[in-house]
């Protein structure tokens, strides 16, 4: 492992690669800070910790797969000397799936948390992709994500106006209050409701609904939030848009 010693001594090694842990922070933080912004659970500091994971896991892929005598990985493997560089980034990019899969939720007939899985992914995929030095594809693919992420969701909604549900939350402190005493009001402002779904907390004696709703854009938010709390157990009620 001598020549592993030697390659960690050397300035140039040094400096390389705190540029390539750098940028992906500054990648992942991108990506993470957009769903951070969505209120999603995945946030800021998951985006990072995933594609500085990648990335470490990258650059010590090709450091394993680089002989010795200064060979690049590429020279090492038809040598016959190092190892595959690609085999843990494969790892890697299937291991994903399983954290991705982690914020995917389905509310009733509806599923929820595809976009954070896919950013997920893409923050791997990145990650890699700077351990491996490919800093003008890395650059590009992050431009392109958040172009995706910010624009091209406000595109949808303008041209897929019906599928744009948003998540009306209810807390109450009263468990004997039931949706009957929430869904006339909803009704009354034209509010088209997809599914609930009712968790209660005994030992405090609140009730969490939680209403997939389709709500129009004239709606009145304000008249909304003040009829939900002339319901005198009422103590708050969030409107959040799915991302």
């Amino acid at each position: 492992m001598g020549w592993f010693q030697e390659l960690l001594s050397s300035e140039q090694f040094v400096l390389e690669y705190a540029l390539r842990l750098f940028l992906t922070l500054l990648v992942g933080g991108a990506i993470g800070l957009e769903r951070e912004r969505s209120n999603q659970a995945a946030g800021l500091r998951t985006h990072i910790l995933i594609s500085l994971g990648a990335c470490v896991l990258m650059i010590l892929s090709m450091s394993m797969a680089a002989g010795p005598d200064g060979l690049s990985p590429n020279e090492a493997l038809t040598l016959g000397r190092g190892g595959d560089p690609g085999r843990i980034a494969a790892q890697v990019v299937s291991g994903i799936g399983f954290i991705g899969a982690g914020t995917i939720m389905r509310f009733g007939g509806n599923v929820r948390g595809l976009t954070t899985a896919a950013s997920i992914w893409i923050a791997a995929a990145l990650g890699l992709t700077i351990g491996g030095g490919l800093y003008f594809v890395a650059a590009t693919g992050t431009l392109i994500a958040l172009f995706a992420l910010t624009f091209l969701s406000k595109v949808e909604r303008r041209m897929f106006p019906d599928r744009a549900f948003k998540t009306l939350e209810v807390n109450i402190r009263d468990t004997k209050i039931t949706t009957d005493v929430v869904l006339p009001i909803l009704r009354r402002h034209d509010i088209h409701v997809s599914n609930i779904d009712v968790t209660q907390a005994l030992e405090k004696q609140t009730v969490k609904m939680k209403f997939l709703v389709k709500i129009a854009d004239t709606t009145d938010i304000r008249a909304l939030y003040e009829d939900l709390n002339t319901i005198e157990q009422v103590y708050q009620v969030k409107l959040e848009q799915p991302s």
